[in-house]
């Protein structure tokens, strides 16, 4: 039998929630296209057809626990982190909002022990979701706490 992969809670929930209010102008948008214009069917077609994947596609990004590993889904890689890879899981404030004094989004940070330092924009979450998410990875690949 396989490992059991279990999603964190909370996890994906921002990027489905983006993605569907996308699908949703989008087709708006496109509805408004197509009456105003008679030879942009096939164009608006394509372009509601890319909008659905994005929402099919934001039903799978996130964080999993996945046996001793743990999987990040992104929009468009996956990682893959074993005990001992990581040095450092912390939530920080979801950069694209920058003036914001108290964010209210926040994703996760990945320090590995050796290569590039990941804030990958599929784990954004609300913040307590994000602190958790943080503390549940950390525990699952036995990453010590930073001071």
């Amino acid at each position: 039998m396989g490992a059991r992969v279990t999603r964190l809670p909370g996890s994906g929930a921002v990027p489905r929630a983006f993605a569907c209010a996308v699908l949703v102008v989008g087709t708006v948008f496109l509805g408004v296209w197509v009456s105003a214009a008679s030879s942009g069917l096939v164009p608006a077609i394509v372009l509601e057809a890319i909008l659905v994947a994005a929402v099919i596609r934001s039903l799978f990004v996130g964080v999993l626990l996945d046996g001793d590993a743990v999987l990040v889904r992104g929009w468009f890689r996956d990682y893959r982190y074993a005990p001992g890879e990581l040095k450092a899981v912390v939530a920080i404030p979801y950069w694209r909002f920058l003036d914001a004094k108290d964010p209210i989004l926040s994703l996760l940070k990945f320090t590995p022990a050796s290569g590039w330092v990941r804030e990958i924009s599929a784990t954004v979450s609300w913040k307590d979701r994000t602190l958790a998410q943080a503390v549940a990875v950390r525990r699952h690949l036995g990453v010590e706490e930073l001071s």
